[in-house]
């Protein structure tokens, strides 16, 4: 997806408005994209449901990195449910074609000492950026 309008973050979440995007189809009967040098949104296929005593992050695959791909995320919070997503920067100046369902990062889950009270975001069980 590319970014279609500006978020806005604030201290109190009141706020808050995630910024709009529009999604770049995947095309061709080998459906696949190419993406210029710049900055995307990358939804994963996996959703994840995290226990309370774990938290999850995302790593960019190697392969990316050595074509000029990074791949960035936050943290997959103890009790958050739902889709993850990541920012896809394309620093190659030649670009990056991606086939559909493309292995782009690796998730890495660490467990904790003690289990926690939980995610309480604004985003509980999210669907997706596309479905907000």
């Amino acid at each position: 997806m590319r970014w279609s309008t500006p978020g806005t973050i604030d201290f109190t979440n009141r706020f808050r408005a995630t910024a709009k995007t529009d999604i770049i189809p995947f095309t061709g009967t080998l459906p696949q994209l190419h993406l210029d040098r710049g900055d995307y949104l990358v939804e994963f296929n996996e959703t994840v449901d995290m226990p309370l005593n774990f938290m999850g992050q995302v790593f960019v695959r190697s392969s990316l990195g050595r074509s000029g791909i990074n791949v960035s995320a936050g943290v997959m919070d103890s009790g958050y449910k739902g889709v993850v997503s990541a920012m896809l920067q394309v620093v190659n100046p030649h670009g990056i074609t991606l086939h559909e369902g493309a292995r782009l990062a690796q998730m890495v889950f660490q467990e904790m000492s003690e289990d926690v009270e939980g995610y309480d975001g604004v985003y509980p069980g999210a669907g997706g950026l596309t479905g907000l």
